[in-house]
């Protein structure tokens, strides 16, 4: 028994494009565009952790902090 390999017929070339002023100018604003649409959904998450946090009944009364304690 042999095993069957695929061996393609003629190689493709691809060539390198080179973006331009524009393009570059694009791509940066659809990154900014993108980071701040991610950093206002970050935001919205942590304030609801926040918020359960606060309403949570007991426990440490809505403290910010933690606190760590250490023994040298």
């Amino acid at each position: 028994m042999g095993a069957n390999a695929y061996t393609p017929g003629k190689g493709v070339s691809i060539r390198r494009v080179e973006s331009t002023k524009e393009d570059r100018a694009e791509y940066q604003r659809q990154w900014k565009e993108d980071r701040k649409h991610k950093e206002k959904l970050k935001e919205e998450r942590f304030a609801a952790i926040r918020e359960r946090r606060k309403d949570k009944p007991g426990g440490s009364g809505g403290s910010n902090g933690i606190n760590i304690e250490v023994n040298g």
